[in-house]
């Protein structure tokens, strides 16, 4: 009997001192976890709470679409700088977009994120919009500076406008019903036609036709 109950303290002492253990690991967790916290670059930026701790809430709005509207709401409350993720601030204000997207003498440019990594817009190579090196970018607009000058835009202007009617026309000529249209469809067929017209010099027909007959939107 006094064997067992023997057995029985070590057992009792031996949770007693896991547990003490498991208390001081969580406590040293938590207190590590607050005073990263706090010490982030980004803490005195107001914004949602749980951005502080966590990118789940930014990665539920962006999942469910409503990203865009819970930032407005956010800047709405606490002005043109507000935080949004961990590691992550949003801008609102006009007056910002030179210095984070500028050129400024004597100052270094902002490197974009890793989400520019991702997705199928950088999967193969990287575009003037995806590409992250501040440099690369300089030599690809070297090379699309003239076509998208002031003066050739407004040369081109009759060609984008000719396609951009067609693309009302055909979508109110195909939307009027009670099934509606599928508006990706033909803006995509809109963006096609507007390539061709300024590349080739012809529209590829895909808004006259209303059919992808030359299967762009599948090599898409």
């Amino acid at each position: 009997m006094e064997k067992i109950q023997s057995i029985d303290g070590l057992a009792r002492a031996d949770m007693e001192t896991k547990m003490k253990s498991l208390i001081l690991v969580v406590s040293m967790l938590t207190a590590l976890a607050l005073w990263r916290h706090i010490r982030h670059p980004l803490y005195r930026f107001l914004g949602s709470y749980l951005a502080g701790w966590s990118n789940v809430l930014h990665s539920y709005w962006f999942l469910s679409g409503r990203q865009q509207y819970r930032i407005l709401d956010l800047h709405e409350k606490y002005g043109p700088v507000v935080r949004t993720a961990s590691n992550e601030l949003s801008f609102s204000s006009a007056a910002l977009w030179k210095d984070i997207y500028g050129f400024r003498q004597s100052h270094q440019a902002f490197v974009k994120s890793h989400f520019y990594d991702g997705g199928t817009f950088a999967d193969v190579a990287h575009s003037i919009v995806s590409e992250r090196d501040p440099v690369t970018p300089e030599e690809m607009r070297k090379y699309l500076s003239h076509a998208f000058s002031e003066r050739s835009l407004k040369d081109q202007e009759d060609l984008v406008r000719e396609v951009v009617d067609e693309f009302i026309k055909r979508l109110g000529m195909n939307a009027s019903g009670e099934t509606g249209a599928d508006i990706v469809f033909w803006f995509n067929l809109t963006t096609f036609d507007i390539i061709g017209s300024l590349a080739f010099g012809t529209s590829f027909g895909g808004l006259t036709s209303g059919a992808d007959e030359n299967g762009l939107e599948t090599a898409q």
